[in-house]
């Protein structure tokens, strides 16, 4: 009896554990019964039939209905470039994928480059994959003052940097904190990259090249192509079976690599027999550490909020003035494919493969623990939000183990000397 009422108890928790850092898999979902609304290709949903009889579950319907589409800007109207922004959330796992359907490749590039970690080996039956994740915004009060509008928050001291404001007395001298949970950024979407590569050569070769000094654009620019492109073998063997190496999204929004035992590279090998230490010395002859830590670090500085237009801080005005430029020859960035404040985030959506994420796949995401905190869309779960579930179960387990125990207990027999007598003596 009390192993059977255990395992009833237990099951809640261990499955709250699982979900809260699985990978995203396809789930059923209850039907509101009502016809499915198309908003993309690969974006539906279903309206409220009616709101429920329980006043209390009908104003929660209406609470998540507009709060939800009040922190998304509207996509039909258009916006000055300067007044919109983007950051980088991080990468996420997705298993939610069609393996026969052949619109993702998973190793080395479409016109035949391969990187360090392509293999004869590579997974390519995998159905589990990263994406890249980074989200966009726009500030709805912005007053036509560009660059100089706008004071830029310094990772490496976490202090304002207000030169830009200064520099063209600029009295508004809003905050770019699109990545602050205050925010006065509005969110215009969530989007992913599978191919990761891709996007990366083109922040690199626009925004990031005038933002990196030159020693971390060098250091970036070289290792880019390092990271492999889909899970691939590393060529050995530990029992019958390939360990399988891939980029493991690391908390924060950060990189690294890890080890895996299977194809889809979501089962962590452990044995420890294969080194990833050796694995990288093998293709590089460089610390895995060190390489990983210099990456992550140059690549925070994308985590904060960033103009969509390309920048820089330099105060220094040039010459050639360019046509309706707000910042009057201030912060131009003339990038390493000679253009001059191009717009990132039209670079990301017409020369990547960049496709809409869902409300399911970024909250996926943060529940994996991999991406920066997206508070814009209120993905962040709160204090009970993320754990209630959990401290509800444990509760539940508590009481059902305490039921348990007390029920298999042996009926009490009182002894002769504690009976009471209730008959007359006489």
């Amino acid at each position: 009896m009390i192993e059977i009422c255990c395992c009833i108890a237990l099951v809640l928790v261990v499955s709250t554990r699982q979900i809260a850092g699985a990978p995203l898999y396809d789930q059923e979902f209850p039907s509101a019964e009502t016809e499915w609304i198309s908003l993309s290709q690969h974006e539906s949903f279903q309206p409220a039939a009616t709101t429920h009889d329980d006043p209390r579950v009908a104003h929660a319907q209406r609470r998540l209905s507009s709060e939800y589409s009040s922190r998304f800007a509207d996509s039909a109207t258009y916006y000055d470039e300067y007044s919109t922004a983007w950051r980088l959330l991080g990468m996420y796992i997705d298993c939610n994928i069609d393996a026969d359907s052949g619109d993702r490749r998973l190793n080395g590039d479409d016109d035949g480059v391969s990187n360090a970690w392509d293999d004869d080996q590579a997974g390519a039956s995998a159905t589990c994959k990263r994406f890249l994740l980074w989200a966009a915004y726009v500030d709805l009060s912005y007053q036509g003052g560009g660059i100089g509008e706008y004071q830029f928050h310094d990772a490496s001291t976490d202090e304002w940097d207000t030169s830009a404001c200064e520099a063209t007395k600029n009295s508004r001298c809003a905050k770019m904190d699109c990545h602050l949970p205050n925010t006065h950024f509005t969110l215009l979407g969530f989007f992913k990259n599978y191919d990761y590569d891709d996007w990366m050569e083109q922040l690199f070769k626009h925004q990031a090249f005038c933002l990196w000094s030159q020693n971390q654009y060098n250091f970036m620019d070289k290792y880019r192509d390092w990271w492999p492109q889909g899970c691939s073998s590393t060529g050995k063997k530990d029992g019958n079976g390939y360990v399988y190496i891939d980029i493991k999204p690391g908390t924060g929004g950060t990189m690294g690599l890890g080890l895996y035992t299977d194809s889809s590279c979501t089962i962590e090998y452990k044995r420890g027999r294969v080194k990833l230490s050796n694995v990288v010395q093998k293709y590089y002859g460089s610390s895995v550490n060190d390489h990983i830590d210099t990456w992550n670090e140059a690549f925070s500085t994308f985590h904060t909020c960033q103009p969509c237009k390309a920048y820089t801080l330099s105060t220094s005005r040039k010459d050639d003035i360019k046509e309706n430029d707000p910042n009057n020859g201030y912060f131009q960035c003339d990038d390493n494919a000679d253009y001059t404040n191009v717009n990132q985030c039209m670079k990301f959506k017409t020369h990547t493969d960049t496709d809409v994420a869902s409300y399911k796949e970024v909250a996926a995401a943060s529940f994996q623990g991999t991406i920066q905190s997206s508070y814009a869309a209120d993905i962040t779960p709160t204090f009970w939000g993320k754990w209630g579930l959990f401290i509800i179960s444990v509760l539940i387990f508590l009481v059902g183990l305490s039921a348990c125990v007390w029920s298999a207990r042996p009926p009490r027999v009182l002894s002769k000397r504690s009976v009471v007598s209730t008959e007359p003596l006489i």
